[in-house]
């Protein structure tokens, strides 16, 4: 850590404080995509200015994602991994880890695929539109569920979220309690409070009721 810079010194820090695993970190010599967010303070809508590269989220699957994916429980991925991303599932599943799968609000057959691969596979309200139930979020959380037979959610923003595992369907409402500021990273936060439900094994009804709050 010697010759990093300070600002990285410090994020490395705080991730060690927070007792986070960065053995599996390395650095590359490419630049990253670079986003910043103005919000409207009064509508809260949102412009997003991007700076972007070729550079591809999972380029090559490699020994090193091999190992990572073996020391670890659960593989998040997202659509942006696509199509080494699949080799990545095909992985964690001969070794028996948890995959959790956001699509974004897009659909191609890699998407498809993993609607019918992921454990749990958690979509987003514009998600719907590439279903049949475009409508109803309940029908399309059927309509999922029937391709994925395993565990889907759907988060639907201000309305809160609603997940089922085939047997039944649970609905959460925001918690309303609470001013809501600055949406940005909400989806990444629910992914994380619903995959540490997984791994605390709660039941996944709970994990939900937890990030509603």
């Amino acid at each position: 850590e010697t010759d990093l810079p300070e600002e990285l010194k410090k994020t490395l820090q705080t991730l060690k404080k927070n007792n986070i695993n960065i053995h599996n970190l390395r650095e590359d010599s490419v630049e990253s995509p670079v986003h910043f967010v103005v919000v409207a303070k009064k509508s809260q809508s949102r412009t997003i200015f991007k700076k972007r590269n070729n550079i591809k989220v999972l380029a090559e699957f490699t020994h090193f994602h091999k190992f990572t994916i073996q020391n670890s429980k659960v593989l998040i991925l997202d659509r942006h991994t696509e199509p080494e991303g699949l080799k990545a599932v095909m992985w964690a599943k001969k070794n028996k880890k948890i995959v959790v799968f956001d699509p974004s609000d897009k659909y191609n057959p890699f998407i498809k695929r993993m609607l019918g691969t992921a454990d749990i596979f958690i979509a987003p309200l514009g998600f719907l539109t590439h279903l049949e139930n475009k409508k109803n979020p309940e029908t399309s959380l059927k309509e999922m569920w029937k391709i994925n037979q395993k565990i889907v959610v759907l988060t639907m923003g201000p309305k809160g979220s609603m997940a089922t595992d085939g047997k039944s369907i649970f609905s959460e409402p925001r918690y309303n309690k609470v001013k809501v500021v600055d949406t940005n990273g909400a989806g990444d936060v629910y992914y994380g409070a619903f995959v540490y439900g997984v791994l605390k094994k709660w039941k996944h009804w709970p994990a939900i009721w937890l990030f509603e709050r």
